[in-house]
């Protein structure tokens, strides 16, 4: 881009009248300026690139008072404070609004909160402040001229914003009410459905049994619905001993719907002259999504040998108010919260490895 260089931007005519080379005093860090004039109303900004990241800055009536503790607000923005620097002329031509002879020509506190940022400024004879946002490539290669090659952007950009930009209190406000919505949902399907229990069977079970493993069969599971979810509930007086329960869902056709398995154990005793117990006496499996149609459960029951009691209830109960959907679609809902603040978290430690105010806002040893 070139003096007397024209082009649309930010819905504004601009002609390029300047440009320049600046570079920060006491190091190697160089960027170019390109000074922009708009005459319908005799607006200035300056194009900025650095390390192939690309800004548009405006003059600001930011004031410089509200920065405190490293930090300035603006409303509900919130700028950290990134760099302090004083900018050394390089080289330039074309039409200057600054005092470019000046040794330096100012001094500078940038304030960031990408895609934007707050620089206070002052020189010899003036205290002033401009804000800037980032522009992505793509903006840029729609001013250049067609066969222009923009520089490769290297590392973070100080005002790069995530590849999926979405404010924190955006973000938020997605998570909460997709969640609410979610559980809301789920209260009012589980309220409203009434379990209805279709089948059971008490498993007579004892020590005199040549094998420990006894067979059952209930009959007649009928589910009206197009998709039924079932519980199978299994109980027992159990006493320092355990039980297993195994069995198919199977369909009026013959086929295998779902296998299932559970177990019960129940353990107590004193120790240290304390009593204690680990284990339950009930127990159930839930098998969701079972079509429409008549059902029977066939199943073994198998104990530990001991005696007991005289038996084992199988109970079988349709259209049960579950919370496990819920837990796996919020699992699914926090998968883009999750992964947006991922992204930010690595970005973050990329663009604050570049200043030296890191230490005040960003741990960059956080794993």
């Amino acid at each position: 881009m070139e003096p007397g260089y024209s082009f649309r931007f930010d819905e504004r005519d601009w002609v390029c009248l300047s440009v320049a080379e600046y570079r920060e005093k006491g190091t190697q860090y160089y960027w170019r300026e390109y000074g922009l004039y708009d005459k319908s109303d005799s607006c200035l900004a300056w194009l900025n690139e650095f390390n192939g990241h690309w800004s548009i800055a405006y003059q600001s009536d930011a004031f410089q008072e509200n920065a405190r503790s490293g930090e300035y607000t603006d409303g509900n923005r919130r700028f950290l404070i990134f760099n302090k620097y004083s900018a050394l002329f390089e080289y330039g031509y074309g039409e200057f609004m600054d005092d470019i002879t000046s040794p330096v020509v100012y001094n500078a506190s940038e304030y960031v909160n990408p895609p934007e940022m707050v620089t206070f400024c002052s020189n010899l004879t003036e205290i002033f402040s401009i804000e800037a946002r980032y522009v992505s490539q793509k903006e840029m290669k729609a001013i250049l001229p067609e066969k222009a090659e923009l520089p490769s952007a290297v590392g973070v950009g100080a005002l790069e914003p995530s590849t999926f930009y979405i404010s924190d209190r955006t973000l938020r406000l997605f998570t909460i009410i997709t969640v609410v919505i979610l559980i809301a949902i789920e209260i009012v399907f589980n309220f409203t459905e009434t379990e209805v229990k279709v089948g059971g069977v008490n498993v007579a079970v004892d020590t005199a049994m040549v094998q420990p493993k006894v067979p059952f069969v209930i009959r007649d599971i009928d589910l009206p619905k197009s998709y039924n979810n079932i519980e199978v509930r299994i109980a027992g007086n159990l006493n320092n001993e355990w039980v297993e329960v195994e069995g198919s869902l199977i369909s009026a056709d013959g086929r295998d719907v779902a296998d299932f398995g559970t177990s019960l154990e129940y353990y107590s005793g004193y120790e240290d002259g304390e009593s204690w117990s680990e284990g339950s006496n009930a127990n159930e499996v839930f098998l969701p999504a079972i079509e429409k149609g008549n059902y029977m459960l066939d199943g073994d029951v198998n104990f530990s040998g001991k005696r007991f009691g005289n038996f084992v209830a199988v109970e079988v109960y349709a259209n049960v108010g579950y919370f496990s959907n819920l837990w796996f679609l919020l699992a699914l809902v926090l998968i883009y919260p999750g992964y947006v603040l991922a992204r930010r978290h690595i970005k973050n430690k990329a663009r604050w490895a570049n200043s030296d105010y890191a230490y005040l806002h960003f741990n960059q040893n956080d794993d």
